[in-house]
């Protein structure tokens, strides 16, 4: 990482150098660094000896399924990758219907997906962001109720965390 950071310094300094072809602005220099981590969604444990109560405590606790201390960068990415983006995707966030909404966008493919994670999800986002029947939106399962979740259906491809 030190060595990338040196050779963007190195190119940043020498930019007037740099063979534009045309290009109004240099292109961007950063780079993303990922590591290994425990997924941020829960996951089904299963229980040793199967009791109503301990059957009881696992759907508890897969009411919300984000784990403990999630970010939403690490959701969104999570996301992303599950759905068959590459790394090399380009993120930005919006506000739609007052939900921030992330956008995941792959260059090469053409493939666009949307990922909100607001507590509470109106059906008014899908048409704040223009989406259409093939374009994809993925909420929090707990942030819709079905009368949203079928409005949300109908717009545009739901998919639920």
């Amino acid at each position: 990482m030190e060595r990338l950071r040196r050779a963007i310094k190195l190119l940043q300094r020498e930019q007037g150098k740099l063979p534009l072809n045309g290009v109004e602005s240099a292109p961007d220099l950063g780079f993303r660094v990922f590591k290994l981590a425990p997924s941020t969604l829960r996951a089904w444990r299963g229980t040793a000896a199967p009791t109503p109560a301990e059957y009881v405590e696992q759907l508890a606790l897969l009411g919300n399924p984000l784990a403990d201390g999630w970010r939403a960068e690490d959701v969104v990415w999570e996301v992303t990758i599950k759905e068959g983006f590459p790394l090399t995707s380009a993120v930005s966030t919006a506000a739609a219907a007052g939900q921030q909404v992330w956008r995941v966008a792959d260059a090469d493919s053409g493939r666009v997906i949307h990922v909100c994670l607001d507590d509470v999800v109106t059906a008014g986002v899908a048409e704040a962001l223009g989406l259409g029947r093939e374009d994809v939106l993925v909420v929090r399962d707990a942030a819709v109720d079905d009368t949203t979740a079928a409005n949300l259906a109908l717009q545009c491809r739901l998919k639920t965390l």
